[in-house]
């Protein structure tokens, strides 16, 4: 069968392919009232607006007119609020997610869109190092911790975000996050890397290339490691 070419509406098909794949950590219950799908979709719809308020825009719009762009464009049954959506999602881990990442970079390979990305015969990727929430108290077995020397401990969550860049182009393509319980990366850093034979995965140019990368990120890790 011949690939999809890429367009908003193959996303979603993306997405729903992903999602069909998450298992619902919630127990069975004739009350349940948002399915994973309307809550990982309303999390999606809110990022792709960049309007944390277009879920509470789409259920006033849905409750006057009927329908609602969460709706028709983004295929949403029920509209969750933002915490409704945070009570489902934080239970399932978001690599469920990461081969959608993978779809869109082959159908972008696919289809020619990496060309103007292309550097020096490979492709440049950019790897940034974020912490995204942090506490003394709340706390999951997927958090990573900082013991301070006063005793504290600080639990929190960091991943690494890859993105593919080129010098002169002013968009970037993202690539599946990692999560870093390591802290490997804490700087921008950038690598020269190529795609493997089969174009899932992207890799440094030659061998020397790898073992320089691997050396830098084994130092950091080194390094940057603490104690959990």
């Amino acid at each position: 069968m011949e690939p999809m070419k890429l367009s908003f509406g193959v996303l979603i098909v993306y997405l729903n392919r992903a999602i069909l794949q998450m298992k619902d950590p919630r127990l069975a219950s004739n009350g349940t009232k948002y399915t994973i799908r309307d809550a990982v979709l309303g999390a999606f719809s809110m990022f792709f607006m960049q309007s944390e308020s277009f879920l509470e825009h789409q259920r006033h719009m849905n409750s006057n007119q009927g329908k609602s762009n969460a709706q028709t464009l983004f295929g949403m049954i029920k509209i969750p609020t933002v915490p409704q959506i945070r009570n489902i999602l934080d239970e399932i881990s978001a690599t469920a997610l990461f081969g959608v990442f993978n779809h869109v970079y082959q159908s972008l390979r696919r289809e020619g869109h990496l060309k103007p990305f292309e550097y020096l015969g490979g492709l440049l990727v950019a790897l940034d190092g974020t912490q995204y929430f942090d506490s003394h108290k709340l706390n999951c077995k997927c958090c990573s911790s900082r013991t301070h020397k006063n005793g504290t401990v600080t639990y929190f969550h960091s991943a690494i975000l890859p993105v593919i860049v080129a010098p002169g182009q002013s968009q970037v393509i993202s690539l599946a996050p990692n999560s870093s319980h390591l802290k490997m990366v804490t700087r921008s850093r950038t690598a020269k890397w190529q795609q493997l034979n089969d174009g899932s995965k992207l890799m440094p140019q030659n061998s020397k290339d790898k073992q320089s990368l691997y050396s830098e990120m084994t130092s950091t890790v080194t390094n940057q490691c603490v104690n959990r």
